[in-house]
């Protein structure tokens, strides 16, 4: 029982949990403790602590990963994907020829007569190393993909209603309403510089 309190909470920790949440979880796990021996009541409250520094380390990070996690069914997750982003995307890339581009500091950007389509930044723009390619849906300049890539090694970034609904990693494994700490933190920079 134990180890899974403490999982969980590892688990909330890194995907942006509250205080009161993780107090309460560390209150369950002293509880626990109480019952056992004295040097496993000391295992348990290092390891409490050590739950809660990571908590403080994300707070002094300003990362809050959960505003960017999505829910959404599988199906509906891949129908969207399917009918809307990849034909849109076709749709900008064919007619990038149309499209009034600009250069705004390192970035490129390519609008319509009304918003901005796609923007692309080289790799060492903004002290990145990957260049990277955001395409934007109507007039509120939505975010809806992310292409970010080095040599051979591409990541891509599903978004609807500003969460993060697929990211495809540089191995090429497709995870749907991803979790990771390494897919929010790029999905987070993403949005960022995006916008």
């Amino acid at each position: 029982m134990k180890k899974i309190l403490l999982l969980f909470s590892i688990m909330l920790c890194l995907s942006g949990c509250s205080n009161g949440m993780l107090h309460t979880i560390g209150n369950l796990l002293r509880q626990d403790a109480a019952k056992q021996s004295v040097p496993a009541r000391e295992k348990v409250v290092a390891l409490d602590e050590e739950a809660e520094k990571e908590v403080e380390k994300g707070a002094a990070n300003n990362t809050d990963y959960n505003v960017l996690i999505s829910n959404e069914p599988e199906s509906d997750v891949e129908e969207h994907i399917t009918t809307f982003i990849r034909p849109l995307y076709n749709l900008i890339n064919e007619n990038l020829h149309s499209y009034e581009k600009q250069t705004y500091g390192e970035a490129t950007m390519w609008s319509d007569d009304v918003y901005c389509v796609k923007k692309e930044y080289p790799a060492g723009a903004n002290g990145s190393e990957y260049a990277r390619q955001y395409y934007y849906k109507g007039p509120e300049g939505e975010l809806v993909f992310a292409f970010v890539f080095k040599g051979n090694e591409e990541h891509r970034l599903y978004f609807k209603d500003g969460k993060l609904i697929r990211y495809i990693d540089a191995s090429g494994a497709v995870v749907n309403n991803p979790s990771s700490p390494e897919a929010l933190a790029m999905a987070e920079k993403a949005m960022e510089e995006a916008n």
